[in-house]
């Protein structure tokens, strides 16, 4: 009664009133809370205890008195006792008696109603929401069905200071409040335009509610305010599985989401309106399915993933990399987690094994500590310098000169571990490369690759790589060598159509007229001898040679004053001797001076095969861990002249040299490699991470296709200049937060005076 005149009266809130006590929120809990756990108890409780209920846990929640948690999912929804201070552990009411029911006891979600220890409310798959009373004597617990939404409802939680209001969200894209003594319909509706995956109520902001959808977006209600949300950003690129408001810390919100990261947003409120900042990032291993935070410790937050990862994680936000406990048993992915009032006692986790664990915070493992005990962590930048990580002494020198060579800085990173940068003081290749990659060319529809060769070396040499530029020289020579082979033996054909042909072979030269790159060459004999080309007897020179004959052939033509210092030529007293040589008879003495002519007719030489030089080339590089000559060479030369390279070790090159461009932020030059790359999974690259979602200005709903028509208007409105109001069909530039947009220049002119939307939505936008 007391109760009753109060709410008529309207001017006490029923919390303040002295029957209560002392303003019981949810997290106070100081109406029915169980007493608090003794310092000394805290940390007593030590072994992993189990319950199987034997069926898939989707959900969990805690009662007021710290004494009992339902444990709800598709088949099962009954009480977990947990004995003084969680020290034990049993079964206690099961609330689901048989299987009959069908999808309303199918249950997604499940909340324990923080001011009353026996009335709790799930969500179910058929989007119904159901409130059961415990205190009923028989043994049908369920006191109310209501029939909330057309789809599966995927959360319920009751409002933190008003204990008969609860909110449901489910997959029509509708988020509704509840008053639990009247469920007839909801009190209002806040139509969010797309599928709702979770909700959190602000525990310091009585009329914050943020709403996490399949989007990546996440939209902050006032509940004073039913006409649409009071601000939304896009939280990640893809759904938003579960999304916690610190207990402690006002205006603090975490999130995680499919793409496997856990988001912590800082969300102020100025005179501008709301403005949300990226605190900081936690990537997991997997889609994250539940975050928590850890009570006593505002850094701290566990997580569970939906698939691969078995384990319960517990992050440090100020050191986010590897976590700070884990915590093992289930043989199944956990779908829940729940800590103990301070933190540091227990942790109780389900899992889709069909076991409730009760998990000693003690006995967590402690990866960390793993880590600085049995190994360090050492990465080496794209300029040179190297990080290395290690349990050492944290002591903090000056940066000291190495005399290897290394400029060492020591940096404290923690109590026992310390972080150290080793830069190199040489100017080596590598610090060039941000200039080289930008100074290199693959390939041009103008210059052939000789020339590319040429001027890829003049790069080199702009910037002291001596190495790669005498490499690129060589290879301009030798490719532009094979090239003139190709148009001399052509052009020999032409000049010589005679079939007339001698048969000396290739290896009375020692095997060295395959090599020459030339059939019509003059040159001195001696150079000829000093490079390796010795005549022999068998060499003679005939008396006379016929003017038809001598037209047809290929003619080296000797200097006079060299064979004079070598022995004589005699000339063959039978013609059938050796016929493969003709020449003129020495006149007068053997020293003096004579001109020989030698007719050489030889087949028209192979093709030069650059593939082993090439190959030796680029291993010899990748040895040298110079990936930007590997890559820039295969691009440049082509997939035929890298074949004999596996693929596997030229994907590595690709790899890696696109990740260095990465670090590098040359974004224009990475895209130019992927997109002339011959192997496929490297051209496959240009595919990934290319859909834009844009939102409708006038539906706020995601354009679904993607395109100049929105398909959610009734109308199909159309992508249109907030400021002209006529429809863009160049470049169009919008709004993330507000959905609004339209001509690049309109909205340049616009923003360099005004900060608001100029559709007088009142959202601040942000153009850069």
């Amino acid at each position: 009664a007391y109760y009753c005149l109060a709410e008529m009266s309207g001017g006490t809130r029923w919390q303040d009133m002295p029957f209560f006590g002392t303003n019981p929120t949810r997290n106070s809990r100081s109406a029915i809370a169980a007493p608090a756990m003794p310092p000394h108890k805290q940390n007593s409780i030590q072994g992993q205890m189990s319950i199987n209920v034997k069926s898939q846990v989707n959900a969990m929640s805690m009662a007021p008195s710290r004494t009992n948690i339902v444990v709800a999912g598709s088949e099962v929804l009954k009480l977990i006792q947990l004995g003084q201070y969680g020290a034990d552990l049993s079964e206690g009411t099961l609330l689901r008696v048989g299987r009959k029911g069908g999808q309303t006891l199918n249950t997604t979600d499940v909340d324990y109603n923080w001011a009353n220890e026996n009335e709790i409310i799930t969500a179910a798959l058929n989007g119904h929401v159901v409130i059961w009373d415990l205190e009923r004597s028989s043994d049908q617990k369920l006191s109310k069905d209501i029939a909330a939404h057309a789809r599966a409802a995927n959360c319920v939680r009751y409002h933190p200071t008003e204990p008969t209001t609860f909110f449901s969200g489910a997959q029509d894209s509708t988020v509704r409040k509840w008053d639990s003594r009247r469920t007839a319909a909801p009190t209002f509706v806040l139509n969010a335009h797309e599928k709702v995956r979770h909700v959190s109520c602000a525990p310091m902001n009585d009329h914050l509610v943020a709403v996490a959808l399949e989007t990546g977006q996440i939209q902050l209600w006032d509940v004073r305010v039913t006409t649409g949300c009071v601000y939304k950003f896009q939280a990640h690129g893809c759904p938003i599985i579960t999304a916690a408001w610190h207990p402690t810390i006002a205006d603090r919100l975490a999130t995680g989401g499919r793409d496997k990261t856990i988001r912590i947003w800082d969300i102020h409120a100025g005179p501008g309106g709301r403005r949300e900042q990226l605190a900081c990032t936690v990537q997991t291993i997997a889609a994250v399915a539940r975050v928590r935070w850890r009570p006593g410790h505002d850094h701290h937050i566990s997580s569970c993933a939906q698939v691969h990862d078995f384990n319960t994680q517990v992050w440090d936000l100020r050191r986010p990399h590897f976590p700070l406990l884990t915590f093992e048993g289930h043989r199944n992915c956990v779908t829940d987690m729940i800590w103990d009032d301070s933190g540091n006692a227990s942790l109780y986790t389900s899992s889709k094994d069909g076991f409730f664990r009760r998990h000693a915070v003690e006995e967590a493992w402690r990866p960390e500590e793993d880590i600085l005990r049995r190994s360090t962590g050492v990465a080496w930048s794209w300029s040179g310098d190297m990080i290395h990580f290690g349990r050492v002494d944290p002591l903090e020198p000056p940066a000291v000169e190495d005399p290897n060579g290394f400029t060492t800085a020591t940096f404290k990173y923690s109590r026992q571990s310390v972080l150290q940068r080793l830069s190199p003081d040489c100017n080596d290749a590598d610090v060039h490369m941000a200039a080289l990659a930008k100074a290199y060319i693959f390939r041009s529809t103008q210059a052939s690759v000789a020339e590319v060769c040429e001027h890829n070396a003049g790069a080199a040499d702009a910037v002291g790589a001596a190495e790669a530029a005498h490499t690129w020289r060589i290879i301009s020579a030798m490719w532009g060598s094979r090239k003139s082979s190709r148009r001399n033996a052509r052009n020999s054909h032409r000049r010589s159509p005679s079939s007339d042909r001698s048969n000396l072979k290739p290896d009375r030269l020692g095997g060295a007229a395959a090599a020459m790159p030339d059939l019509e060459l003059a040159a001195e004999i001696d150079g000829l001898i000093g490079g390796g080309f010795g005549l022999d007897d068998s060499f003679e020179m005939l008396p006379s040679v016929p003017s038809d004959t001598r037209s047809t052939a290929t003619t080296i033509t000797l200097r006079d004053d060299v064979t004079s210092e070598r022995h004589p030529i005699v000339t063959s007293e039978s013609e059938g001797e050796d016929d493969d040589l003709v020449g003129t008879p020495a006149v007068g003495a053997t020293n003096a001076p004579t001109t020989a002519i030698l007719r050489l007719q030889v087949d028209d030489p192979p093709e030069w095969d650059l593939s082993p030089m090439i190959a030796e080339v680029l291993l010899f590089y990748g040895e040298h861990c110079d990936v930007q000559m590997c890559v820039t060479l295969m691009l440049v030369l082509g997939e035929a002249a890298c074949g004999e390279i596996p693929i596997s070790r030229q994907l590595e090159w690709f790899y890696a040299y696109l990740e260095l461009l990465e670090r590098m932020k040359l974004w224009n030059t990475r895209a130019m490699v992927i997109k002339l790359a011959y192997i496929a999974e490297i051209t496959e690259l240009s595919t990934d991470s290319t859909t834009i979602s844009i939102g409708c200005g006038v539906c706020n709903k995601t354009r679904n296709p993607p395109g100049w028509l929105c398909q959610n208007c009734s109308g199909g409105s159309s992508m249109s200049c907030s400021i002209c109001h006529l429809p863009v069909k160049t470049l169009f530039v919008w709004c993330q937060g507000c959905s609004h947009g339209g001509h690049i220049d309109h909205m340049k002119e616009w923003f360099a005076t005004n900060r608001e939307c100029p559709t007088g939505c009142g959202h601040h936008c942000e153009f850069e």
